[in-house]
Formats: C-alpha cells, structure tokens, sequence
C-alpha cells in the first residue's frame, strides 16, 4: 500500500523577522493551494491513502474541499487526521509520529529549516520531502507543489531499501546538557547570551556569540551564512564547522552576512574551528545562555549547566526530488499505454 503524510506547518513564514526584515509571507491561503496541488499530483500518481496534519487554519481540510471535481473514490483516499492540537510545534510532532505507525512511505513538509527540524525527531527512516515556506529555508526546496505531489507518490510506491536509495541521511547536531542528549539541529546552532528566549526567531547578530553549522553557503539566507560567506561545508562534507563571533568590531574579520530577507549585518568572526564527527564541543562556559537550534530559540542553559555539540550523521531521511523523478521518468512510471 503507498501512503504519503503531509504536514503543512500554519506558523512558518510568520515571525519577527517580517517586522525587522523584509522577508516574503507565505500566507496559510497559500498554503492551502500548495496542498492542493500536491494532492492532485499525489492521486495522479495512484497513491492508495493521504494524511494530512490538521490545523487551526484548516490548511488540509481546505485543500480536501479543492478536490470537489473528483469521484468520491478519489477524494475518499485523503483523510485528515483525528488529533488534538496544541497550536505549537508539538502538532508537527505528534502527526509525524501519528503517520509513522500509520506506515506512511514519505512524508512532505511544508515550513522552513525549524518545521523540518521538528519532524525529524520522530520520522525516524521515514524519508521526508521538505517544501520551502519558511523564511530560513537552507534545507527546504523551493519544489512546486505538484512536482513535490507527483514525486512523492512515485516514491511512495517503492519498497523500503529503494526509498532509502533515493534519499541521504544528512547530518545533524546533537545537544548535550549535563550528559543528556536534550535536542539537535540540523543545520545550524546559535548560542546567545541571556537567560531569556524572547521572541523565538534570532535575527539580531550582535546578540550571537557562537555559531556551529551541519552545511554553510554563501548563498543561503540565515544563520548559517555566517559561516557560507567566509567557510562554506555541504552536507556532503564530512565535517561541519563552528566560530565564534563578536558583538563588536574589536579583532577577528568583520563578515557581511544576510541574515534574514533583505537584512545584512557586519558580523565579527574572532574564532573557526573544524568540527569531527562524534567528537564533543564545549558550549562557551559564559552563563546564562540561550541556544538557538535552526534559528529559533529552544534552550537556556543556567549556571552549572555544562553543555556540549555533537556532530552525527544521524539526521533524516531528505528525498533527492531530482534522482527520483529522473528515475520514475526512466522506468516508464508516468507513462500507460
């Protein structure tokens, strides 16, 4: 049976940095048409059942309604799924884990590297097709809704091991508090200084005082280009790079850095180092500090707290759109006849 999960984050593209930037909106009306599209390449593609991750907004059951031209045998394999909802990352969460034992083939993701992030924690070998409407989307594809729908249902028809063929297990950066592994992030991990989160998104440089990245480019918008515009590393590197930074401009290289849309900042850069696989990496022992994993702030570290960075190749499944459609072209899959 292939079944593909959809999970449309409702909060992505919306945060402060729209006030302090001038990055795009993705409204949730939007949203509602990049589900529909990849519903109608997902049918195309002969999938047996659809989940959709349920919202506030009612992104799914919208995209459910734009389906009235079809039979009610088509339109009677999309079902949304029966949650309660907390308004908060925790849906994104508990749908995936939902969709997992529901033995979804794939799942897409719709929101920026943050929605991808929350995903991963729970999707397991699951291969995801994240699908940029975020504002940082480093790891997001800017992928048309119903390529994204027609590719995903081809993918969803395949067996495990061919799935798995298609896709590369990225790295990923593991958080370690005390001992314990607390969270990860997937591209990038920003420490501030402060024992208060604020408002969740970090657009602010000065406030960074170390950064370490999974991958890096100067032509990416975010965090990570701190690092992209002066030590690129791609995920296929084996190795991932962290610097410090200083609010002022008193020694080390002043860096121009895109921070979000349309916002450049001098950044100071007093410190790089390479980082190993599996080796640990001490957090800056200044306290408190506020860690923010792929640019939005998750943790607080307090006095006593001793903190280390881990790079892994134990992120997710991310689907190559390009390798499979070429190879459903090749092996005559959207051809009858």
């Amino acid at each position: 049976m292939s079944v593909v999960g959809i999970l449309p984050n409702p909060a992505s593209g919306k945060d402060i940095r729209r006030l302090v930037a001038k990055a795009f909106v993705v409204s949730n009306q939007e949203k509602v048409n990049i589900v529909s599209r990849m519903l109608e390449g997902l049918l195309s593609a002969g999938v047996s059942r659809i989940e959709i991750m349920p919202d506030r907004f009612g992104i799914g059951m919208q995209a459910l309604h734009n389906l009235h031209g079809q039979p009610p045998a088509v339109s009677s394999r999309v079902e949304i799924l029966e949650m309660e909802l907390e308004n908060s990352s925790a849906d994104s969460m508990h749908a995936a884990k939902l969709m997992k034992n529901n033995g979804v083939g794939i799942m897409i993701v719709l929101g920026g590297d943050g929605t991808s992030r929350v995903v991963s924690k729970v999707s397991g070998d699951v291969p995801l097709l994240p699908v940029s409407t975020g504002t940082n989307n480093v790891l997001p594809s800017f992928i048309e809704g119903t390529i994204a729908g027609l590719c995903a249902g081809y993918v969803a028809h395949l067996e495990e091991s061919q799935r798995r063929a298609l896709c590369s297990q990225i790295k990923r950066i593991e958080i370690r508090v005390n001992g314990e592994l607390v969270d990860v992030a997937l591209v990038d991990v920003a420490i501030s200084k402060g024992g208060f989160p604020g408002s969740r998104a970090v657009w602010d440089s000065t406030e960074i005082s170390q950064i370490a990245v999974t991958r890096a480019s100067p032509v990416h918008i975010g965090l990570s280009a701190i690092v992209g515009m002066v030590q690129p590393v791609s995920d296929t590197d084996e190795y991932g790079v962290i610097m410090k930074t200083s609010g002022g401009f008193r020694g080390g290289r002043v860096v121009q850095v895109p921070l979000s849309p349309g916002l450049i900042e001098d950044v100071t850069i007093v410190d790089s180092t390479i980082m190993e696989f599996g080796q640990a990496y001490p957090v800056i022992d200044e306290r408190p500090l506020v860690i923010a994993l792929d640019g939005e702030r998750e943790l607080v570290l307090n006095e006593g707290d001793v903190a280390e960075m881990v790079l892994t190749r134990n992120g997710p499944l991310i689907l190559d759109v390009n390798r499979a459609m070429e190879q459903a072209s090749r092996t005559g899959f959207f051809v009858t006849g």
